[in-house]
């Protein structure tokens, strides 16, 4: 049980939605009864700093998610979100704490999250085939899932497997119909490969599930505009 202003933040973060998550947060009435409304307002606020993309916002989001993590201790905190644990190490490695990340994600537990945010950390240290090897564990722990497979193909993109990603994130995409990620990434890899119109029918496609997302509409219009 946990109140609701907190799990709908989390829902527009994921939606790409910062406006609306931020107010969803501040109209939440405090309860000292339920440690949940910090421990996710944390959480959100961390996510968002993470997506931001901003150099400035990196320290911040270790924070927010250290912050989180420090709550996450509590049973009725992490019984009402297992696995969310896992997002904290991302933002540790990003902050140059890469020793914090590898302890977080040994004692995180068994969720794709976890196997897939080492996977990524591998490659962003340098070690491409020990990332492949986890991404292929994130993908084996849970065939079912889409978010291993978007992992994998976003990985696949920066490495100039443009073939691979498509076919990586089309799998995301098939496990995952209503999840705009995949969508969007799948729509970035075919400009890459010279197809603006099949990249606008999927960024349209990606519309319908994350209308408010800024980095959707700018790739969606940067076609638009160039057909014009």
């Amino acid at each position: 049980v946990a109140s609701a202003g907190p799990i709908i933040a989390d829902i527009q973060a994921r939606l790409h939605d910062p406006e609306a998550a931020e107010f969803s947060l501040k109209t939440t009435k405090e309860d000292p009864h339920d440690p949940t409304i910090a421990a996710r307002s944390h959480f959100v606020r961390g996510w968002l700093a993470a997506e931001s993309g901003d150099v400035g916002d990196v320290a911040r989001a270790a924070t927010e998610m250290e912050a989180f993590g420090a709550a996450y201790s509590n049973p009725f905190v992490s019984g009402n979100i297992p696995g969310y644990n896992c997002w904290i190490a991302p933002a540790e490695d990003a902050a140059g704490r890469p020793d914090q990340a590898d302890a977080l994600l040994k004692s995180a537990g068994t969720f794709v999250d976890c196997y897939r945010f080492r996977a990524d950390i591998l490659d962003r240290r340098g070690d491409w085939a020990s990332a492949q090897k986890a991404y292929a564990d994130a993908v084996a722990l849970a065939p079912n899932l889409p978010a291993a497979y978007f992992s994998w193909g976003v990985a696949l993109a920066k490495h100039g497997d443009l073939d691979g990603a498509v076919a990586k994130l089309a799998l995301a995409n098939q496990r995952g119909p209503h999840w705009a990620d995949p969508l969007k990434s799948w729509g970035d890899v075919l400009v890459k490969q010279g197809n603006a119109k099949k990249a606008l029918a999927k960024y349209d496609e990606a519309m319908n599930y994350a209308p408010n997302w800024k980095e959707l509409k700018d790739a969606r219009d940067a076609i638009v505009k160039q057909k014009s």
